[in-house]
């Protein structure tokens, strides 16, 4: 992997461990000492060959244990795979608490992403269940959808519109950002006038 390193010249060492080893992929994932917290963190044991690659360490617990296990260990890797980047990029550290925060949320959210019944309950189509349906504006005019949020941490707020013809055809689509802290009901404001000039 060619990534930023410590050196000038000579090896490429893994930026998110104390260790300094050379930096590879079976390091990275597996044996870096933070990788190795995570793991016993979440109590997925293991035998690493060091000669061994990480692709058939991955595939040797893909194909020993159960699906809820597999789908820790893969959300575990993109985590660690995050937390490398966050220090590459953002020069921040993540503490192994944090990963694991970040694994069982990132987790938790995909797991309800993927149950049907919970989906189908979110599905605009179930009558009868209290949500907004889009209709048709009347003929000869034109429907502006608004929606905006806040990031108050950021000191932003984004907003997104949709505009479509009695048709229900697409007319245009925007979305953008601003600086400052201020309520939904202002940020559409700002939105429509946005899309209107």
């Amino acid at each position: 992997m060619s990534k930023p390193h410590y050196e000038a010249r000579g090896d490429l060492y893994s930026v998110s461990c104390v260790s300094f080893q050379a930096e590879s992929t079976s390091h990275d994932f597996i044996s870096c000492p933070i990788a190795l917290a995570c793991w016993r963190r979440l109590g997925v044991t293991f035998v690493f060959d060091p000669g061994g690659s990480f692709r058939s360490w991955l595939e040797l617990l893909f194909q020993s244990l159960s699906e809820e296990i597999v789908c820790s260990v893969s959300m575990t890797c993109w985590a660690i795979w995050k937390a490398r980047n966050k220090i590459i990029w953002k020069k921040k550290s993540s503490s192994v608490t944090e990963i694991i925060a970040y694994v069982n949320k990132t987790l938790n959210q995909w797991k309800k992403a993927q149950d049907k019944i919970t989906f189908n309950s979110l599905c605009l189509e179930n009558k009868g269940d209290g949500a907004e349906l889009w209709s048709k504006p009347e003929e000869n005019s034109i429907k502006i959808n608004v929606d905006a949020t806040t990031f108050e941490q950021e000191n932003k707020c984004g907003f997104d519109i949709v505009i479509r013809n009695h048709l229900g055809n697409l007319i245009t689509a925007l979305s953008g950002c601003y600086g400052g802290n201020f309520t939904a009901e202002v940020i559409e404001v700002m939105a429509i006038k946005e899309a209107l000039s």
